[in-house]
């Protein structure tokens, strides 16, 4: 029931899987072990190439074994059905039971004789291809393999049932004169190969097939073969005989044309009507230019058999998978190695059997209509499922995956058309008269709804502009290929405090060892830090490492008693230095744990260990050669987790951001977040405290907040009274009716920040909002010259003050309405030269968002610059101005403040970015996926103009690919136009786009 309603109810989309089984409980144990991801005998899984097209390949002698398709003939009426036709056909020519032969019955024929095995081959292969069809998989085209070709023919309906009875019988017949004479030998060489090696024995041998790059046959006199064969084991090529004892495919079988056009004369070749790829020309058979007449049966035994050339023809004109419709698979490792060292990218074209050696029942038979289905073909599973009825099944669980650009996802910027423009901007003025000679109404019928259409146009404006300034991260799972070992030297950067994490970090290391890397173990202490070069040094002795991965971050101590530093970044960055200074090429990766939330059920545990996320966005930026990436672990690898793991550290997901969660890996974007409407801003009420408020942006913060509806401003720094410009700004907020505390606290004591909370909550309106804008960008320095001191001054007012007032609020009677924290791009896409700086960033949107998890009202806004001197100064502005990033006006953004507390937000980026100036800067020098989910980012990224050239105008691409031999720029330019296209069409990495799409 449950088979039914999903084949006839539901979509059959590209990732497939089959299980079969007799009764319930094998069908459960299918499922639990595909559930599992476990490999199990009844259970097959594949992906589905689009436009299938199947080809059904017959092969000749060699897929027999005594009691093929015997049990077959009992479960399957459609194929006892056909193997009676062929019976009936064959015995007009033959003395004996096709069925006695199939069921071994005392007295009858074996088949070792050719002329018992060829016609109960073909019997087999015919009545198997029309078991195929009967299960609703319909060739697209035929081939077959020297004999094979009979069946294929009978099948396509160029020859009649009678007719091909009659060529294999009686031509089978006719070689016994040849027996004894000669035999054929398949040698493990390529064809070139074969012919040198065949150059002493000239008219005693011959190439008589070419069955894949690395599999051919020799063809001729049986002594020649004999010292063939010793010549080949003494250069160590194996060879083995193939069980005939004449030579086809070869001048030997000349002296039987004359016989052959005698008996065979009766055949009438038919028009195929399933198009016949020959074997004997590498190109499709008609009964106008290539008649399967007695000529051709003649030739399809003198001639080599050009399989090798036929399945590339049907790969390269878009056909598969390949079906071997016989007793046994004898050409699917064939047809395999020729698609895999095809020039044109056809490996992924699959090859199928249908029977196995004593395995040649109905559910070896399903099982292989399984793989066929799993491949693309289209499967009648209806005729399974006698008896089923529908019933209701749970919904699919969608990962919900974007896969193309949503048009919306391009802000709304304003009206194309000068005539629409200058009627709003008259609408906007409540100019009466000019808005009425537009609407031919007069001033006086205007005069009640021209305001609220001004104030709809403003607020519409505003939204607009707004939508198009908000942003937000999310995590898309990434499905790249299977994994390659680790290849060559890893090390592997420990810190002695673990930070209780020790267990998973042993885990780690054993990946990589599993893995195939040879593995590097360094251990560090915070004392290390002066001189880890050295340390790493010693470590490696004369080994270059292949890469390295860093797990410090697990160490949250801080580096001094009370210091802001965490053990654990100081190593990060440390060893980043130290490898720099070392001279390797080896990428280095940073590990987490838990650091950062991939979503609402999966929050951030340890929001702490995010500085070193963020620290390492900034690395890419500074080391866009050696910087490998970001990798956040769960709490337990595990056998899944830890192969996933190395998936990821040798690159094969092309992203530098990553997640490793129990359902696989998922890579961060930066995605437009448009808000719904209908949602009412946030207005500050009582007190509001701003952190970091005599400055320019607490300047702003504090007129909206007195404007919105605040009754007390706490404006608190470092300075307090004696910043500049107080006086005015207390008696500007006085006028606005609110009262203003200016107060000077150094956030980065805990016990100062403990005394501003209980002066601020002794007394006057109740503590209502925290404002944290405190904070420091720091110097621009390399990270060969970054201090410990340098990143104090930046992490202490912004992380540690965020931490110190999130536990002190979290004790206050009186409950937040929201914990307001002043993030920064800087810990999204990074900001060059400022390690710290992003690292305090990526912190604060770490600690919302666990916050947030725990029922705390807090959002954290990872900002752009403002202008009006409000996060940056004016020349930064212009610098930022080249890069892409526009200042966004101070009134907008606390518009954009208020609107995304009022949606109880816990994360957003709000930045006015110009994606065709910021995409092609950003990536540069080197592939960054995480803006590839903004479509504008995407547009820019593939704009025409930014395709590279030469001095001399050629572009660069044309000269790289010119210095290539023919297969390595096939390809080069396929991973080329595979990247392309992912950023195009929104996948999320290159490993997802198949090259046959």
């Amino acid at each position: 029931d449950v088979a039914l309603s999903l084949v006839a109810g539901r979509s059959a989309f590209d990732h497939r899987a089959v299980v079969v089984g007799a009764d319930r409980e094998q069908l459960l144990g299918g499922l639990r072990a595909l559930a599992a991801g476990e490999p199990a005998r009844t259970v097959v899984e594949g992906v589905a190439r689009p436009l299938s097209r199947p080809v059904f390949v017959f092969p000749g002698q060699g897929s027999q074994w005594a009691g093929m398709a015997a049990d077959l003939i009992d479960a399957s009426p459609v194929f006892a059905e056909h193997i009676a036709r062929c019976e009936a056909a064959l015995s007009e020519f033959v003395d004996w039971s096709l069925t006695d032969v199939l069921r071994q019955a005392p007295g009858t024929p074996g088949l070792e004789g050719d002329d018992v095995v060829q016609p109960a081959t073909f019997a087999v292969t015919v009545s198997l291809a029309e078991l195929w069809r009967a299960y609703g998989v319909e060739p697209a085209a035929v081939v077959g393999h020297s004999q094979g070709e009979i069946a294929a023919a009978c099948f396509s309906g160029a020859l009649s049932l009678r007719d091909a009875a009659r060529v294999v019988c009686l031509r089978g017949r006719e070689v016994t004169a040849l027996a004894g004479r000669g035999g054929l030998v398949s040698v493990e060489a390529t064809p070139a190969a074969l012919e040198e090696m065949l150059r002493p024995y000239e008219g005693r041998l011959w190439t008589g097939a070419v069955n894949s790059p690395r599999a051919v046959v020799a063809s001729g006199d049986r002594d020649a073969l004999e010292e063939l064969i010793a010549s080949c084991r003494e250069q160590g090529v194996r060879t083995k005989w193939v069980p005939i004892n004449y030579a086809s495919h070869s001048p030997h079988a000349d002296e039987l044309e004359g016989s052959l056009a005698e008996v065979l004369a009766p055949v009438t070749a038919h028009e195929p009507e399933v198009p016949f790829l020959s074997t004997v020309t590498a190109d499709w058979a008609d009964a106008d230019t290539l008649p399967l007449d007695a000529g051709y049966w003649f030739r399809n035994l003198r001639r080599p058999v050009r399989f090798a050339d036929s399945v590339r023809a049907l790969a390269d004109q878009g056909y598969g998978p390949m079906i071997e419709v016989s007793s046994h698979p004898v050409l699917t490792s064939a047809v395999t190695e020729t698609l895999a060292e095809s020039d044109t990218h056809t490996a992924d074209v699959v090859a199928v059997g249908s029977l196995r050696r004593n395995d040649g029942g109905l559910d070896r038979f399903l099982m292989s209509v399984g793989e066929a289905h799993v491949a693309g073909a289209t499967v009648d599973w209806a005729r399974t499922l006698d008896g089923a009825r529908r019933v209701d099944l749970p919904p699919y669980a969608f990962d919900r995956r974007r896969f193309w650009p949503k048009l919306s996802d391009h802000p709304v910027t304003g009206a194309a058309d000068p005539q629409e423009a200058e009627f709003w901007r008259a609408v906007a003025a409540e100019d009466a008269e000019s808005v009425g000679r537009r609407l031919d109404l007069t001033p006086t019928e205007l005069e009640s709804v021209l305001p609220a259409l001004s104030r709809w146009h403003t607020g519409r404006r505003l939204r607009s502009t707004l939508d198009g300034w908000r942003y937000r991260t999310e995590w898309k799972s990434v499905h790249p290929a299977g994994p390659e070992p680790l290849a060559g030297t890893w090390l592997l950067v420990r810190a002695d405090g673990d930070g209780g994490h020790g267990a998973l970090a042993d885990e780690t290391a054993r990946a990589l060892s599993d893995g195939g890397a040879d593995l590097v173990e360094v251990s560090l202490a915070a004392g290390d830090v002066a001189d880890l070069g050295t340390r790493l040094s010693e470590a490696l002795g004369d080994r270059t490492p292949t890469g390295a991965l860093c797990l410090t971050a697990f160490d949250e101590a801080p580096l001094s008693t009370g210091g802001p530093v965490p053990t654990g970044l100081a190593l990060l960055t440390a060893t980043a230095a130290a490898l720099e200074a070392l001279g390797t090429d080896a990428p280095l990766w940073a590990a987490t744990v838990q650091a950062v939330g991939t979503g609402p059920q999966d929050p951030p545990c340890n929001p702490a260990q995010a500085l070193v996320w963020g620290a390492g966005v900034v690395l890419g930026l500074d080391l866009p050669r050696t910087w490998g990436g970001l990798i956040d672990l769960p709490a337990t690898l595990g056998p899944t987790g830890a192969e996933q793991l190395r998936v990821a550290l040798i690159g094969a997901t092309g992203e530098e951001q990553l997640a490793l969660r129990p359902d696989g890996l998922t890579a961060r974007r930066l995605v437009r977040a448009p808000a719904d409407a209908g949602t009412a801003p946030w207005r500050p009420r009582d007190t509001v405290l701003i952190t970091g408020g005599t400055g320019a942006l607490g300047g702003h913060l504090a007129r909206w907040a007195a404007r919105s509806g605040a009754s007390r401003v706490v404006l608190v720094s470092r300075r307090g009274e004696a910043a500049a410009g107080m006086p005015e700004l207390r008696d500007e907020l006085f006028d606005l009716g609110t009262e203003a505390v200016i107060a000077a606290c150094d956030l980065t004591e805990r016990d100062a920040v403990a005394a501003l909370i209980e002066k601020i909550t002794v007394d006057g309106p109740p503590l209502r909002a925290v404002l944290h804008a405190a904070g420091t960008s720091g110097r621009e320095t390399a990270v060969a010259d970054l201090t410990t001191d340098d990143m104090a001054t930046v992490l202490g007012p912004k992380a540690a003050g965020a931490r110190h007032l999130a536990d002190l609020v979290d004790d206050l009677d009186e409950k937040l309405d929201t914990f307001l924290l002043f993030s920064s791009g800087a810990g999204i896409w990074g900001n060059a030269g400022r390690v710290a700086y992003g690292a305090a960033n990526a912190y604060l949107d770490a600690l919302a968002a666990a916050r947030s998890a725990s029922g705390r009202p807090t959002t954290s806004l990872a900002w752009g610059p403002w202008g009006g001197g409000g996060m940056v100064d004016a020349d930064t502005g212009r610098y930022l101005q080249r890069l892409g990033m526009r200042q966004m006006d101070p009134e907008q953004a606390v518009q954009a403040l208020a609107d995304s507390v009022g949606r109880g937000e816990g994360e957003l980026v709000v930045a006015d970015i110009d994606w065709k100036t910021f995409a092609p800067t950003y990536t540069a020098a080197r592939n960054r996926p995480l803006i590839t989910g903004v479509a504008d980012a995407r547009d820019a990224l593939t704009a025409a103009d930014d395709t590279p050239g030469t001095e001399d105008g050629e572009p660069e691409l044309v000269r790289e690919l010119g210095g290539l031999d023919a297969a390595e720029r096939q390809r080069q330019l396929l991973d080329r136009l595979r990247r392309e296209a992912a950023v195009a069409l929104g996948h999320e990495s290159a490993a997802e786009m198949r090259a046959d799409r």
